[in-house]
């Protein structure tokens, strides 16, 4: 699709992180949801996130602060959702609501700028991100079983805030292709419209025959926490704000794509996540022939998205930037290993 041609803009793929300090995090915690403790910064992607750690040493709690131009309805999404995965499967680790002094799931707050947000605060869960650990197999197993249950507990789940627009939607990559311009590098420029052009023409048609279903949608190495003692076990998922209504499939790809970074063997480790997913949620054989297409799509849609920030967001850094060289990387090994031998590899992993 020709740069020019782009339909119109995409929803916060530009914006700015709400600005407070600490001190303002626990005040308002303190204030609003009767919390004390040491408020230390988290990274986010569009809320001021903060983990709010309590004298006697216990997980304590995250208070999130969304961003000024975030629709109360999408919230009420993210809370709602724990909510019911909490009913389905109750054992399952994944944030819980903590209610406000007046008993409400949200306060509204104001800040210094003046602009009023939405303030929540969920439980704190202990362990250390994807990304730190390495990838045993055993790991990327329980990884993929992981993600399977998860979209177990969310099937039957709806709400008219899951058809929200957000750039990581992976359906929105045609629209990105008039943003490739802010990638350095013909060769790579190239290369990213190439993956738009033929995710536009081959999977885009596709994706409205399979099963679709609201989705966690960013299963990527800093929302999933191991468990640190034996570092096999996915001790739970976090950040619930990418949640969309959409193609199952795209849950197992989004946490295969970012497992393939930075591997030796990254397809082998894909299929290990996917057919670990298979063994609990089976994917039909259509789902399966769009995995690689999604691999695809979503570290392209990774290299947009960073690349448009760094260029012209720079003042807002975040983890965001490390994933930029390891997708372009994995982008041109996806391309390299071709859709033949990787859906093949699939598909067998999944027999």
């Amino acid at each position: 699709m020709p740069e020019a041609t782009l339909p119109q803009p995409v929803k916060f793929l530009d914006l700015a992180l709400p600005k407070l300090t600490a001190a303002e995090a626990v005040a308002i915690a303190r204030r609003e949801f009767g919390l004390t403790g040491e408020a230390k910064p988290l990274y986010s992607e569009r809320d001021g996130n903060f983990h709010l750690r309590p004298a006697d040493g216990g997980p304590g709690h995250v208070l999130k602060i969304a961003n000024a131009v975030e629709d109360p309805a999408v919230v009420d999404l993210q809370t709602a959702s724990l909510r019911h995965i909490a009913r389905a499967d109750p054992d399952l680790p994944v944030p819980r609501v903590i209610l406000s002094r007046d008993g409400e799931a949200m306060a509204w707050v104001e800040l210094d700028d003046g602009a009023r947000h939405m303030a929540r605060v969920y439980s704190f869960l202990p362990g250390q991100i994807l990304e730190t650990v390495p990838h045993k197999p055993a790991l990327l197993a329980d990884l993929g079983r992981f993600a399977a249950r998860l979209d177990k507990a969310l099937a039957g789940f709806s709400h008219p805030a899951a058809a929200q627009e957000i750039p990581w939607d992976l359906r929105l990559l045609p629209r990105m292709a008039g943003h490739v311009g802010d990638i350095e590098g013909e060769g790579r420029r190239a290369m990213v419209r190439r993956v738009i052009e033929s995710f536009a023409a081959e999977a885009m048609p596709k994706l409205a025959g399979v099963r679709s279903q609201v989705i966690h949608n960013d299963l990527n190495l800093h929302n999933v926490l191991v468990d640190a003692d034996d570092g096999t076990r996915v001790a739970g998922v976090i950040d619930f704000g990418d949640m969309v209504v959409g193609p199952l499939v795209f849950e197992p790809a989004i946490a295969a794509a970012d497992i393939w970074i930075g591997k030796d063997d990254p397809l082998g480790a894909v299929t290990a996540v996917v057919s670990a997913y298979h063994q609990v949620l089976p994917l039909r054989d259509d789902e399966i022939g769009l995995l690689y297409d999604l691999l695809l799509a979503r570290n392209a849609i990774s290299v947009v998205i960073c690349a448009r920030r760094a260029r012209h967001n720079p003042e807002t850094p975040s983890y965001l930037e490390s994933y930029y060289e390891p997708c372009m990387a994995a982008l041109d090994q996806l391309l390299t290993v071709g859709r033949d031998k990787a859906t093949a590899a699939i598909r067998d992993s999944c027999r």
